[in-house]
C-alpha cells in the first residue's frame, strides 16, 4: 500500500511541482517507507510554504536523525520551535 501511495504521490508531484504540500505528502511516504534521503531534498522544498514550514520542519529534523546527521537534525527542530 505504502509503494502505492508513493507512486500515486510522484506522479501527482510531476504533474504539479509547484504545490508544495504535494512534496511534503510524498516525503511523508518516503519516510514511512525507511527512505528518508529522498524525503529530505522533497520535505527542504515543502518548508517555503509558510502554512506547512513548522510540521515540514520538524519532519526534516526527523530525517536527518535517521540518516544521523545530528547536527542538522537540531537545527531543523530549533527552526521549528521558533515557528510554533
Amino acid at each position: 500500500l505504502l509503494q502505492q501511495e508513493i507512486t500515486v504521490f510522484s506522479s501527482r508531484v510531476e504533474r504539479y511541482p509547484q504545490d508544495l504540500r504535494l512534496k511534503a505528502e510524498l516525503a511523508q511516504r518516503f519516510f514511512q517507507a525507511g527512505r528518508a534521503a529522498q524525503a529530505i531534498p522533497l520535505y527542504q522544498q515543502a518548508a517555503k510554504d509558510p502554512r506547512l514550514e513548522a510540521v515540514v520542519l520538524v519532519s526534516l529534523g526527523k530525517c536527518f536523525l535517521k540518516e544521523k546527521k545530528n547536527d542538522l537534525a537540531e537545527f531543523q527542530f530549533k527552526k521549528a520551535v521558533v515557528k510554533l
